[in-house]
Formats: C-alpha cells, sequence, structure tokens
C-alpha cells in the first residue's frame, strides 16, 4: 500500500462507522460489492455526505479514452470529460486529474477531497469518486455538468478549452437567468458557510451550468474547513509559500493584506461574480465609479447586451447588494446568509 493510500486512510477513516470499513480501510462495500465512501442514504439538499466510489487508474484511463477531452483548466489539476460504468449502468462524468508528485500536492488532494465528501446540495457539484492507486496523481470523479460555466456564457473568447468555445451558445445570458444563477449561488454558498467551509475561489470559473443553467459551484481545491488545523499551503498564504487563496480579480484584497481566512472572502467574490453578471464586464474593467455608490443611476452599467432586457428595480438592488459585498473592509460586509434574504425580500422567488 502505497504513501497516499495510507495517507487517505489517516485522513478519512474516522469518518467511517467501524461497521462499514472495508478491507483496505478507506471505504465500505455496497449491495453490488462496489467500494463506497460516505453516506448510505444521502438525499438531495443539504442533507448528509455524498456517496463516493472508490475507482483504478486503468478505469480513469478507460473512462476518458486516454484522457482525450478536455473541458477545464485550473490550478490544482486538469478536467477531462468521460463516461463511466456504474453497476450495470453508465453515465457521463468530469474527472479532474491531480499532480501528486510532492507530499505538499498529495496533502491539498486529501484536504480537497476531505472537504467535498461532506457536502451534498443542488447547487455544489456532486462528487462521485476517486482514485488514489498512483503515486504520482489523483483524480477524482464528479457528475458531468453539460452547459460550461457563468465565465463561457458572459465571456465566451476567455474559455480555457477549445472544446467549450465550441460548445458554448452566442446567445445571451438572459436577465432572467442572471437572477437566478445569482440566487442559487448564494444559496451554495451559505450551505457551505452553515457547514464551516470557506470556498476560497468564487469566481465565474468556478460556477458551471447545467442545462436549464442551474449553478453547480465546483473546484473546492482552495477549499478551507474553518476551525481545523492548517495541513497545507491552501490554508494560510502568508506562511505557506506565499500562496494567495483565489484569484486574481476576485480574491479579497482584506485576506491578501492579513492572510487571516474567513467567510467574508467568499461574500467578497460573491459580489465581484454579482457585479460582472449585472454588467457584463471583467473584474479589470470595473473601475472605482461603479463601485461608488454615489455614482450615476444604476441601470446606466447594465450589460448592453441585453438590450434594456432587464427588470430596473432587480438590477438596482443587485448593485446595491454587490457594493454592499465589496467593502474593503471584511467586518462591514454582511453574510451570505443575509444577503440571501435581502434578495429574496426585495425581488421575490428567485429560484425558478
Amino acid at each position: 500500500m502505497g504513501v497516499l493510500n495510507l495517507l487517505f486512510i489517516k485522513l478519512f477513516s474516522r469518518r467511517c462507522h467501524s461497521n462499514r470499513i472495508s478491507s483496505v480501510g478507506i471505504g465500505f462495500k455496497d449491495q453490488e460489492g462496489e467500494e463506497r465512501f460516505g453516506s448510505e442514504n444521502g438525499k438531495r439538499g443539504d442533507e448528509g455526505p455524498s456517496k463516493c466510489y472508490v475507482r483504478k487508474w486503468e478505469e480513469i484511463v478507460k473512462a476518458t479514452g486516454n484522457f482525450s477531452v478536455l473541458i477545464g483548466l485550473g490550478g490544482f489539476g486538469n478536467v477531462y470529460k468521460g463516461r463511466l460504468k456504474w453497476g450495470r449502468s453508465s453515465q457521463k462524468v468530469a474527472v479532474k486529474v491531480v499532480d501528486c508528485s510532492t507530499g505538499r500536492q498529495r496533502l491539498a488532494l486529501g484536504q480537497e477531497l476531505e472537504v467535498l465528501l461532506q457536502l451534498r446540495h443542488e447547487n455544489v457539484v456532486k462528487i462521485l469518486g476517486y482514485c488514489i492507486d498512483r503515486e504520482e496523481e489523483g483524480a477524482l470523479i464528479f457528475e458531468y455538468v453539460s452547459n460550461g460555466t457563468i465565465e463561457d456564457k458572459l465571456h465566451p473568447e476567455r474559455s480555457s478549452c477549445e472544446n467549450r468555445r465550441r460548445h458554448c451558445s452566442s446567445k445571451i445570458l438572459s436577465w432572467k437567468n442572471r437572477v437566478k444563477i445569482t440566487f442559487q449561488l448564494a444559496q451554495a454558498i451559505e450551505y457551505l458557510h452553515r457547514n464551516s467551509i470557506v470556498h476560497g475561489d468564487i469566481k465565474p470559473s468556478n460556477v458551471l451550468l447545467d442545462a436549464d443553467l442551474n449553478c453547480k459551484l465546483c473546484d473546492f481545491g482552495s477549499a478551507k474547513k474553518m476551525g481545523m488545523p492548517n495541513r497545507s499551503s491552501m490554508s494560510n498564504c502568508k506562511n505557506r509559500n506565499n500562496r494567495i487563496m483565489g484569484s486574481p480579480g476576485y480574491a479579497d484584497p482584506d485576506y491578501v493584506r492579513t492572510g487571516m481566512a474567513s467567510e467574508k472572502n467568499d461574500v467578497y467574490g460573491f459580489g465581484m461574480v454579482l457585479l460582472e453578471l449585472v454588467t457584463g464586464l471583467e473584474p479589470f474593467g470595473i473601475n472605482r465609479n461603479v463601485l461608488d455608490s454615489r455614482s450615476s443611476e444604476d441601470i446606466d452599467i447594465v450589460d448592453p447586451r441585453l438590450r434594456g432586457a432587464f427588470d430596473i428595480e432587480e438590477a438596482k438592488c443587485l448593485v446595491k447588494v454587490a457594493r454592499q459585498c465589496l467593502q474593503d473592509s471584511a467586518v462591514v460586509r454582511p453574510s451570505v446568509a443575509c444577503i440571501r434574504e435581502i434578495m429574496s425580500e426585495s425581488i421575490g422567488p428567485l429560484n425558478k
């Protein structure tokens, strides 16, 4: 048994009841003999952890056609489209391959998986399995979400993969869908915070969209469980290799200054994504006049590609919320629960 396997046993064995631990120590068997980790009776929504199956590397290679279809690029690994067999059926999956050539990277993968196994929410991408039988790389297996990301829809020219650029429709994301996505993203982040998890990298390319343009928050490579001891470089940008949690334009300036991770880091990222959905502008195209509450009418900054097809009062509400999220001081920013409540009261049933 390799070092990586031993690492995962140490990280996750405490999550299994003694009567469910399999012969390898990191899962239990289902009725078809598949090795699984997580809840047997997890429900959709925010009850119970995700079911998670252990897969061999040969299965990953076969499922992805030897990694032939690249659908995502990230700082923590590339993502490939595949089809994996589950019992008597098969389904499309997204496979994230993570470099594990160093101890730090193995710990990072362990931390990401440990967080993912705790999550089960309709607006958070679902983990289906993982592979850890190779020392130099590991794989996380997710549900396949078919409609690209917010970034693909707003800025198709920025898409990191040719496959996504071809897939993305030239149709402009409607105002109704932008509002719905905003609310669902708030729900996903609120769920994380209720479970003491900070995502750490809220940005448009980390919000997947399904066929009905429902959002699925993904990429938990920067996620941090609050109250737990730091175990990897992702946990503290000041003390470990000067690594910053977050991405340029979306990273909380307060976190960059202090190195103190908190839920308000996600609030800042949410505010920037919200403003990008409203304006259609990239972060570096959003100047201080847009953020200044004393600027001209809020409707003047709405994405001109919508050609006026938006609700004026909704636009004013969302811009106001974004400005509150983007306050320089983290202390005065609202919680995501408060943000969702404000939007619900001011705009109505947004999750329809």
